[in-house]
């Protein structure tokens, strides 16, 4: 008897073994391929941003002490929205212990400051004790944007 080309091989009783049939443990890998891949970039991408080293978060009296100290050569306030951040260059490093015994380094930080904190008369008193004060507007550009959104893109690009 000739086989008709257009019948599967599936016999009429039901049988599964058939190796047309999707294959479970193969799509799952694959699956948990690209999920593990997906959160391993978005854990490298946190870890290690695009703009270089991160500063250091301080509190306000620590930013008083490096300010009384004149360890400050430079400073950034980043004007937003509700409060200001300061982000400071030190002369030197500066190294403090952690409460949990451990010890870090750092010679850029960052600090809040209130909205109404930066005026005239600090501004006077950064340039007298040697600070170079430069004024920035948070700022989305849209190269900046997908410049953050086009790994994700490729991701995607080569997934479909």
């Amino acid at each position: 008897m000739k086989e008709d080309p257009f019948k599967g091989n599936r016999s009429p009783n039901g049988n599964k073994n058939n190796k047309d049939d999707f294959q479970w443990k193969k799509g799952t890998r694959s699956m948990l391929f690209w999920v593990i891949l997906f959160l391993g970039i978005a854990f490298f991408a946190t870890i290690f941003p695009v703009g270089g080293k991160n500063p250091i978060e301080i509190d306000y009296s620590t930013f008083l002490k490096h300010l009384d100290s004149g360890n400050i050569t430079k400073g950034e306030v980043v004007v937003n929205e509700g409060a200001n951040d300061f982000i400071g260059y030190l002369r030197q490093p500066y190294e403090e212990s952690l409460p949990n015994g451990k010890v870090r380094q750092y010679d850029k930080f960052k600090t809040t400051l209130p909205p109404e904190y930066v005026n005239n008369d600090v501004i006077k008193d950064w340039q007298s004790r040697g600070i170079e004060i430069k004024f920035m507007r948070v700022s989305t550009e849209w190269l900046e944007v997908l410049g953050n959104f086009l790994p994700w893109i490729l991701l995607l690009g080569f997934w479909v």
